[in-house]
């Protein structure tokens, strides 16, 4: 009887020699790829921005997005919310959401601050750099997201498509989630679908002169990049071309075309602005002809 207690009691030791003799180490399993916590100031502004900022005034496709936005931004502080870039401003402007007109306070409380809590075109920046941190920033970032056109109103309902910065701001909290492949894209300048105008109506003079005289530059002031000596120049010759369409990207004589070109200036002005200037650099010209008929059709407005 001894014998079987002494031999009982001395089993787990001689797993334990086993184990060691075996070289195996005790572990406790880890969940892997686990996420990581949420803040109490994230979890607070993320239930606010949820519950008080809906349909049309949505402001993340999701909890998880709103959380991993969230995570990126500075928490300030909660007492002194402030007019600033903080989790602590938003917070405030989600909660004045759940207590008067969503519409006035949930666009302050999105990722990009609508200038009261933060800069939109600062935070896009930022933001992009750390969430697509593996792809190409925008090239000249500030300067390109400077003319990109705004909504009105953001809403991750209503800006999921368009040419504007709110498209990639939403694209952009989208990204956080997973797939970053395709919403790092849409994020970025040169836009790509669904961040880009459809076909709906024609090209716009404005938004194209708007872009290529910030890419490229403008008279003197701009170099050897400049393809107008002004913005009024650039709107003249505008007017004479063909609109064609906003999916124009080559082997076509058009402003679609040209505003295609416009935004790729930020990223090589030597090679990309002379396709967006008048004579479309063997780029922006119908297949069938050449730059000396695009010269011709752009030069009889004047």
């Amino acid at each position: 009887m001894r014998a079987f207690v002494r031999a009982i009691l001395l089993m787990p030791f001689a797993a334990l020699g086993c184990q060691a003799i075996a070289g195996i180490e005790d572990r406790r399993f880890e969940a892997l790829d686990a996420a990581p916590p949420v803040s109490p100031a994230c979890k607070e502004y993320c239930d606010n921005a949820i519950n008080n900022c809906t349909v049309e005034n949505e402001l993340y496709k999701s909890v998880e997005a709103c959380h991993n936005i969230c995570a990126l931004l500075p928490e300030g502080k909660f007492m002194e919310p402030g007019n600033d870039n903080t989790v602590a401003c938003r917070n405030q402007q989600a909660k004045n959401a759940g207590k008067v007109e969503p519409g006035s306070s949930c666009p302050f409380a999105g990722p990009g601050g609508g200038g009261t809590c933060g800069s939109d075109c600062a935070n896009y920046c930022t933001l992009y750099a750390k969430v697509c941190a593996d792809f190409d920033p925008p090239a000249r970032c500030m300067e390109a997201c400077a003319v990109l056109n705004r909504s009105g109103h953001y809403s991750s309902q209503g800006d999921y498509g368009g040419d504007t910065l709110d498209c990639r701001l939403v694209h952009l909290s989208v990204a956080t989630t997973g797939d970053k492949m395709d919403h790092c894209k849409h994020s970025g300048i040169p836009p790509t679908s669904p961040c880009v105008n459809d076909d709906t109506n024609a090209p716009s003079c404005d938004d194209y002169c708007k872009v290529i005289t910030a890419a490229c530059g403008v008279g003197e002031d701009g170099g050897s990049h400049a393809q107008y000596d002004s913005v009024e120049d650039c709107l003249g010759t505008c007017a004479a071309l063909p609109p064609g369409k906003n999916s124009d990207n080559d082997g076509l004589n058009t402003v679609g075309c040209r505003h295609y070109h416009s935004y790729n200036g930020f990223l090589d002005a030597g090679l990309h602005c002379p396709h967006a200037g008048p004579t479309g650099d063997a780029v922006c010209v119908d297949k069938d002809h050449d730059d000396c008929d695009a010269v011709q059709a752009v030069t009889t407005w004047s």
